[in-house]
C-alpha cells in the first residue's frame, strides 16, 4: 500500500492564543519559541490577518522536552482544537445550536425571574400589609392601657 495515500490521523492545530493556554505560557512567550525556531508553526491567514498555525502534537513535544509537562486532549474542549478537514460549517452549525438552546434557557430564567419577581413581590406586600396591622393593633392596645393606668 502507498504511504501517500494511506489514510492517517487527522492533524490538529491550534492558533497561538489557544497554545499559550494548553502550555500555560504566555503568548509573548510563544511568539518567541516560534520566532527563534524552538516550536514549530506555520503563518496562515486569519479572519484577521497572518496567524500562527500550531500542530498540537508539535506544541506537546515541545511543551514535554523544554518545560517538562505533558498536554492531555482533556484538557481541549472541542471549540480549542479542530481537526483538520473537519467541515467548518458543520462545526459552525452546531455551536450556533448550542447557542441557541442557551438563548432558550436565558430567556426562560428571564422570564421565570419576572414572575418570580412579582410573586416575591406580592408575598413582600402582604407581609408588610399583615406586620403593618399588627403595629397599629399593638398600638391601640398599648393606648388603650396607657389611659387605663391614667385613671
Amino acid at each position: 500500500m502507498d504511504t501517500d495515500t494511506a489514510p492517517s490521523a487527522p492533524i490538529r492545530t491550534v492558533n497561538l492564543r489557544q497554545a499559550s493556554k494548553l502550555a500555560k505560557l504566555s503568548e509573548v512567550t510563544m511568539r518567541k519559541h516560534l520566532k527563534l525556531g524552538r516550536l514549530k508553526g506555520q503563518r496562515v491567514d486569519g479572519q484577521y490577518g497572518k496567524t500562527w498555525a500550531i500542530e498540537y502534537d508539535a506544541l506537546a513535544a515541545f511543551v514535554q522536552e523544554r518545560y517538562g509537562r505533558r498536554l492531555s486532549l482533556r484538557q481541549v474542549d472541542r471549540d480549542t482544537v479542530l481537526p483538520q478537514g473537519v467541515d467548518s460549517l458543520r462545526h459552525l452549525r452546531d455551536q450556533l445550536d448550542a447557542a441557541l438552546v442557551d438563548v432558550g434557557k436565558y430567556r426562560q430564567l428571564a422570564a421565570g425571574n419576572e414572575t418570580t419577581a412579582a410573586e416575591v413581590e406580592r408575598i413582600l406586600k402582604e407581609r408588610i400589609a399583615e406586620l403593618t396591622a399588627e403595629r397599629d393593633a399593638a398600638l391601640i392596645e398599648a393606648s388603650r392601657r396607657w389611659w387605663q393606668r391614667r385613671r
